[in-house]
């Protein structure tokens, strides 16, 4: 049996999963978000991060709501990923964690925490 590795992050007071594909070694369906996050038989979270997909010129990430509709990456779930990129060590140096408003300075999306490893 095939073990499958997620790392939780919370960010705003929402917790978030991050689902390798790299290291679990394959893609995370909807119907498999689903499971993962229903709130009676799941773990529980606001939203699935899969990746890193390998794209030109970066890095990107799918991301499921618990329903396991597929959505795209927001300010939260973007911060989430990135740190959890960092933490990873797919990134060199730091990640900065937040979205850059007009000047470039960035704006703060919220704190992210890292709990454990499930």
């Amino acid at each position: 049996m095939m073990q499958t590795v997620l790392h939780k992050y919370s960010s705003n007071g929402l917790d978030y999963l991050i689902f390798d594909i790299r290291k679990n070694g394959m893609a995370l369906s909807s119907r498999g978000a689903r499971q993962i996050c229903a709130q009676n038989f799941g773990i529980s979270s606001a939203a699935i991060v899969t990746g890193p997909i390998a794209a030109e010129g970066g890095l990107e990430a799918k991301v499921y709501r618990p329903d396991g509709t597929e959505t795209r990456l927001d300010g939260h779930t973007a911060a989430v990923f990135a740190k959890y990129l960092a933490d990873a060590g797919y990134l060199a140096g730091s990640a900065e964690c937040g979205k850059r408003t007009g000047e470039g300075a960035p704006e703060e999306t919220g704190k992210i925490f890292f709990f454990e490893t499930i």
